[in-house]
């Protein structure tokens, strides 16, 4: 029972890299954001996008 905690534990360690998302989530979360202050100003604030 033990060494399956202590794998389990190992597991999780390498298994999360905080901050870094592959390219295609990245791609979707970006998605429609690029010029949006100079297609409709309504949607910024001091020419940053909300």
């Amino acid at each position: 029972m033990k060494k399956i905690f202590i794998l389990f534990f190992i597991l999780l360690l390498t298994a999360c890299k905080v901050g870094e998302f592959s390219e295609k989530r990245n791609r979707l979360h970006d998605m429609n954001r690029t010029n949006i202050c100079e297609k409709d100003s309504s949607r910024c604030i001091n020419g940053v996008p909300w």
